[in-house]
């Protein structure tokens, strides 16, 4: 009888080592990348770069198993940062429309806050991790239209609160712009006027003005 009390002991011991064992992760941010995958954790942590400057390290974890999955130096990008600056992560978005969610990381605010500089770090289906594309140029204040497949981006230029608008299509993760909408200042007439270009294949193709009537 006692023999079988302490088998019964020594197996409840072995279920629940993995449960004592399992590593708490406190992170900053948790997101889905895809309904069929699980959820991805991120921390942000701050270290220096190789001249001793403030950089920043995105370590991203699964969440069902708090596994370590990679790390993102962001001193390895030449992302630098002054006193007040941080990257930030508030969301993924499917940049490419494949179905995954890549990861903008906020890497500096211009323009009083106006302006968010992304860098996007494409996700790899294969191996579960992301990755930046070194042709892909940094947005501001990313958006995107599943319908249309479309990719925005707005950028206040600082000339009495002007927008700049862009529009682009993704082919093989690179951004080609195909319209451009903005305002610009007369300088003979002191007032904005807004135009509208179109491009095709990367080159101007139109390019009309819109009067104010229009807006």
């Amino acid at each position: 009888m006692g023999n079988k009390i302490i088998v019964r002991f020594v197996l409840l011991v072995l279920i629940a080592i993995p449960s004592f064992s399992q590593t708490t992760v406190k992170y900053d941010t948790v997101m889905q990348v895809n309904k069929n995958l699980p959820n991805y954790g991120f921390i942000i942590n701050e270290t220096k770069n190789e001249y001793n400057d403030r950089s920043y390290l995105i370590n991203i974890y699964r969440t069902d198993s708090n596994t370590l999955l990679q790390t993102i130096d962001l001193s390895k990008y030449d992302y630098w940062y002054g006193v007040y600056d941080a990257p930030y992560i508030d969301t993924l978005i499917d940049v490419n429309f494949d179905g995954y969610c890549d990861l903008p990381v906020v890497v500096g605010i211009g323009q009083n806050g106006k302006n968010w500089d992304y860098q996007i770090f494409f996700f790899n289906k294969d191996d579960g991790k992301f990755y930046k594309r070194e042709n892909f140029k940094g947005i501001y204040n990313i958006s995107v239209d599943d319908s249309s497949k479309h990719i925005y981006e707005s950028f206040w230029t600082g000339c009495f609160n002007c927008i700049i608008w862009n529009t682009y299509i993704i082919e093989n993760d690179n951004l080609v712009l195909i319209k451009k909408d903005y305002q610009d200042l007369d300088p003979e007439t002191h007032t904005l006027r807004r135009f509208v270009e179109q491009y095709e294949n990367g080159k101007l193709i139109s390019k009309i003005e819109i009067p104010p009537d229009d807006d």
